[in-house]
């Protein structure tokens, strides 16, 4: 496992946790509403066999920061959008639990062509 952080084009600080292999295709683990990343810790491992996990903390929870005044669903699904691009990736698969999975859905809406795979559990 490796932390990184990302400052995305508003100035928030985006943590993440990076495990597994580039060579397999990008997961993006959205955790819920006053949760973080570390909600995915028993399971990363084993995606980690498979994928080329990030499970980020979205901004204002966990480790990350917000340039905002409150949360907004669009502002994170930009900073997801931003993250790949940065990491040139032409599509990812989206896991998202909870409220992340709302977040996944609008992203889905937003871009679908970026979507491979996507995974709710609300």
């Amino acid at each position: 496992m490796t932390t990184k952080s990302i400052i995305v084009p508003d100035g928030t600080k985006i943590v993440y946790d990076e495990y597994g292999s580039m060579t397999h295709a990008t997961i993006f683990l959205l955790h819920g509403n006053g949760s973080s990343a570390r909600y995915f810790k028993p399971q990363i491992e084993q995606y980690a066999r498979y994928f080329h996990v990030i499970a980020l903390d979205s901004r204002g929870h966990g480790r990350s920061s917000n340039t905002k005044n409150k949360i907004e669903i669009m502002a994170i699904v930009s900073d997801i959008e931003f993250m790949r691009k940065t990491f040139n990736l032409s599509q990812i698969i989206i896991l998202g639990y909870s409220d992340g999975a709302n977040i996944a859905i609008k992203y889905a809406t937003v871009y679908p062509n970026r979507v491979y795979r996507m995974v709710l559990n609300a």
